[in-house]
């Protein structure tokens, strides 16, 4: 994420990523059901374009073109996603090779040709619909980019009309190259995505040399050699104990006061939580609302998720920048009693 300091006609951006919405929502709506399964990317575009021209709205036609391809691979992509499912749940219902072979063919070609996996297919893959209206995304051909100073660079991508585009400075020390995707986040900031290639070489031959770690918090793991594995590793951890226990503290309160309008609160089945408010002073509106909107898991658990994504992302990135070669790796097992004193061997393997 590259953040945009200065746009030369902001407007014009924004009226950009809401006419490209139309492209992705004509996608989803014609192919990210049974009809797009199997469909190359590259001929969504066209089959979009039955159903209505860019002209008809005023939007050029490439990014109408890149909007449609862009969409076309988030469906694909939800694809090969249901079909990792299907293919476990294809082997989990037959052990006949010939069988497995028959219902692997039908997933790719025909996925409603089988009754069982018909039903199964249903359940897995879903239409999806989309609601973006705040990103544009650009090939090579609709941008420039060029380093006006040590620390920016300037990006001029296609606007509306044609020969006409429009400015923006980034804060950035490289220049751009690729597909990039311009967005307009949450706060109303531009921000400019792009991907950066790096080459990470993985090792072929078998260990030739074995290493030690040890646990840590404030950092992944300390080498026998020495060596700091995902240093301040404790701020992140730090981070997400002290927001869990902020929460935690505030849906406690919540749920204090949505109980102490319970009917069994005067009966004395239920003790009053609030101290110093009566339960009969209470909004029940608002302590149903709370109970329905304030009292779930459904964000919470999304968090939690991405908050642990991220550390593991963080250990095995670092983790991957230090060990460059295939070795041993010896650790202690804490997940179950110490017997004796002898360690358990991980045997280290990068994944491509």
């Amino acid at each position: 994420m590259i953040p945009v300091t200065t746009c030369s006609d902001l407007n014009q951006l924004t009226r950009i990523m809401t006419l490209c919405g139309t492209p992705r929502a004509l996608t989803y709506n014609k192919l990210g059901s049974l009809q797009g399964w199997g469909l190359d990317w590259k001929k969504a575009d066209p089959l979009v374009r039955t159903i209505l021209k860019p002209a008809d709205i005023g939007l050029p036609s490439k990014l109408w073109e890149w909007s449609a391809n862009d969409t076309m691979k988030a469906i694909l992509a939800q694809q090969e996603a249901a079909k990792t499912f299907l293919i476990k749940e294809i082997y989990r219902f037959t052990t006949d090779k010939n069988e497995r072979k028959e219902l692997l063919n039908l997933l790719k070609n025909d996925p409603t040709a089988n009754n069982w996996l018909h039903r199964h297919f249903r359940e897995q893959y879903i239409k999806g619909h989309t609601f973006v209206r705040n990103q544009i995304v650009y090939q090579n051909a609709g941008y420039e980019c060029k380093r006006i100073s040590r620390s920016s660079v300037q990006l001029e991508i296609a606007g509306l009309e044609k020969g006409k585009r429009i400015k923006l400075k980034l804060k950035c020390r490289h220049v751009i190259k690729g597909q990039i995707r311009v967005i307009k986040n949450e706060f109303g900031k531009i921000e400019v995505h792009c991907t950066n290639i790096k080459e990470i070489k993985i090792p072929q031959s078998k260990p030739t040399k074995k290493i030690g770690i040890d646990k840590g918090y404030t950092e992944g793991f300390y080498t026998s050699e020495g060596a700091v594995i995902a240093p301040e590793l404790g701020k992140l951890m730090t981070a997400k104990t002290e927001r869990i226990t902020k929460t935690n503290r505030n849906r406690y309160r919540l749920r204090n006061y949505a109980l102490n309008t319970s009917p069994l609160v005067g009966v004395g089945l239920v003790p009053t939580l609030v101290r110093g408010v009566h339960p009969h002073n209470h909004d029940k509106n608002k302590s149903k609302n709370i109970i329905k909107n304030n009292l779930g898991y459904k964000v919470k658990s999304k968090r939690l998720s991405e908050e642990k994504a991220t550390i593991q992302n963080f250990i095995r990135s670092d983790l991957r920048q230090n060990l460059t070669t295939s070795v041993d790796i010896y650790c202690e097992d804490l997940t179950q009693p110490i017997i004796s004193y002898q360690s358990s061997v991980i045997n280290y393997q990068l994944s491509p």
